[in-house]
């Protein structure tokens, strides 16, 4: 059998227990005011967030309003000419019926 604990033991032991109960409400008090500050600031947030510079890669396709016809065809990925006619309208009105 075991022997019964000592009462040192038992002390050792409630200062471990009170040392993680204390580590914990520290732990959350701390989310709880953190939470409370993004709630009612949440601009602070907004700006330590975007204060960062973050790196910028030029866009290939600036102005791509203004390109030659022949240009944009050879960048694009996918070209579709569609042509809206009477008999495709019908057609699709005929579907939803």
């Amino acid at each position: 059998m075991t022997e019964p604990a000592t009462a040192k033991d038992q002390a050792d032991a409630i200062k471990r227990l009170t040392v993680a109960v204390w580590l914990l409400s520290i732990l959350v008090t701390v989310n709880i005011l953190l939470s409370v500050v993004t709630l009612y600031f949440p601009g602070i947030i907004i700006q330590r967030i975007f204060s960062f510079e973050h790196p910028t890669h030029p866009d290939p396709y600036k102005d791509f309003e203004t390109w030659p016809i022949d240009k944009k065809v050879a960048a694009a990925s996918v070209i579709a000419i569609a042509k809206w006619q009477k008999s495709i309208q019908n057609m699709i009105r005929g579907q939803m019926k």
